[in-house]
């Protein structure tokens, strides 16, 4: 008899395509005859069956069309033609996988002199929004040159909307500001300023504003 599958797949995924690790607990003595695929786009409202393993060994390779998430059960067959359970309305996935191939929007706003606790300080200002944010997404570098090399300012920092970078004695008088923001599936956006930022602490603050918008794919 046929007594169950489990399945294990990553939460979120940066490509429409993918695989569905799963392995199969039945009865030696009932041969495997195919392992389907059952699918629900609606967090388990309907299913659907989106195909057979025709090698009946994992993984089961998976390819969608939209960002969402996807819920998934494997349904084995027996041999004698006894199966698990397939999925009725209403029954929970045993896999959920989040499709997210969207590319985090940020931007440096400003970076200006700072004042008060800050004084002393670089503000530097920005915006970033997605819908999958790791905990510390923000990344923040320095150049002397528009196309780099980059240092770090700050390697996962909060999104908290600004940073206040303190230099050091080392940093060129000029320098090229860059920032990025990753998402839990690997997305990366990046904004580059694209005119140069004044970092010497008795000059005078000067708001800096750029579309140049520069973006990398995971």
């Amino acid at each position: 008899k046929v007594t169950g599958v489990q399945t294990c797949a990553l939460p979120i995924s940066s490509s429409k395509s993918f695989e569905l690790d799963y392995s199969i607990v039945n009865d030696p003595g009932a041969p495997i005859s195919s392992v389907e695929l059952w699918g629900t786009l609606d967090q388990g409202k309907t299913w659907e069956r989106w195909g057979v393993d025709a090698d009946r060994e994992s993984p089961f390779d998976i390819e969608v069309e939209t960002e969402g998430l996807f819920g998934f059960k494997m349904v084995i067959v027996g041999s004698n033609g006894l199966a698990s359970r397939r999925p009725l309305p209403g029954d929970a996935a045993d896999s959920w996988i989040e499709v997210d191939t969207t590319v985090p929007r940020v931007r440096i706003l400003s970076a200006l002199a700072g004042k008060g606790t800050d004084a002393g300080a670089l503000v530097i200002e920005y915006q970033a929004i997605d819908e999958h944010f790791i905990e510390r997404p923000i990344n923040l570098f320095y150049s002397e040159t528009l196309l780099g090399p980059w240092t770090p300012i700050t390697q996962g920092a909060k999104n908290q909307g600004r940073f206040a970078w303190s230099g050091d004695i080392h940093v060129p008088e000029k320098v090229y500001l860059k920032i990025q923001a990753i998402d839990a599936a690997g997305n990366i956006g990046e904004h580059v300023l694209d005119l140069p930022v004044d970092v010497q602490r008795d000059r005078k603050s000067t708001r800096l504003n750029s579309s140049h918008l520069v973006i990398s794919y995971a």
